[in-house]
């Protein structure tokens, strides 16, 4: 079951991808008046429901209640994420999400024409072996020198008849990229940039129309910093003769 507060592109993909299958996709429109989806109980034989957040109105959705109510049904919950929310809101997974899916452009990429770009996949521990791709752990040698191992494998070729995934990617520089991107943000990761978002108040209340505040446009100076004294320039003299005579004419004035 697909929230109606994830991205229309988004949604069609999954029609796409389970049409084949012969799975049946239904939808739940986004209540017109909070821009939520409204907290139902999916029917039985609903397998997962789709939600996103913040969803495509911007609307912040529930994700603690929706992962109860799809759980009592016998369903899994997938949030598709906006990852520069995790600075604001709670993880997915801290409020019962099973699957948190979404688009790793914010972490660091170009925007290159819409691509490329690269996606991220997490799961709770109990299905992290039915992930397509490899997963790979560090560890150390009998030396102590620190290594790095494949743990797990579930991907084409190991073995190719129970493998999940028959794409062969390369985004490891989009995602090395990613990986510099978070490392500069520090221990605080997305939540770093958080400042920032409220500004986007003041861009509310201008296009309504409201109050703008005004402020004087000065540059600021760090604390103990002294702006430089500004320096007169000295008089320059014309031509660099004798005062007020010309040198391309002898003796004139």
């Amino acid at each position: 079951m697909l929230s109606g507060g994830v991205d229309a592109p988004s949604r069609q993909v999954v029609r796409t991808y389970g049409r084949p299958l012969d799975r049946a996709v239904s939808e739940a429109a986004c209540d017109p008046v909070s821009g939520r989806t409204p907290v139902t109980a999916p029917p039985p034989e609903t397998s997962a429901v789709v939600l996103a957040q913040p969803n495509a109105l911007g609307v912040v959705e529930d994700v603690r209640a929706h992962a109860e109510a799809a759980h009592a049904a016998g369903a899994q919950l997938i949030v598709k994420l906006e990852l520069t929310a995790v600075g604001l809101l709670a993880t997915p997974g801290s409020q019962g999400a099973d699957l948190v899916v979404g688009e790793g452009q914010p972490l660091g990429q170009g925007l290159v024409y819409g691509g490329p770009t690269f996606g991220f996949l997490a799961c709770t521990g109990g299905q992290v072996r039915g992930l397509p791709g490899r997963i790979v752990g560090e560890t150390v040698d009998h030396r102590g020198t620190r290594g790095y191992v494949m743990t797990l494998r579930a991907r084409a070729g190991h073995p190719r008849e129970s493998a999940t995934s028959n794409i062969c990617t390369n985004q490891t520089l989009n995602a090395v990229a990613a990986l510099i991107y978070l490392t500069w943000l520090g221990p605080q990761g997305p939540a770093r940039p958080r400042p920032r978002v409220p500004r986007a108040g003041a861009l509310r209340r201008r296009a309504a129309g409201g109050p703008r505040r005004r402020r004087a446009r000065r540059r600021a100076v760090p604390q103990g910093v002294r702006r430089p004294a500004r320096r007169r320039r000295p008089a320059r003299r014309r031509g660099g003769g004798a005062r007020g005579r010309l040198p391309d004419r002898p003796g004139g004035r």
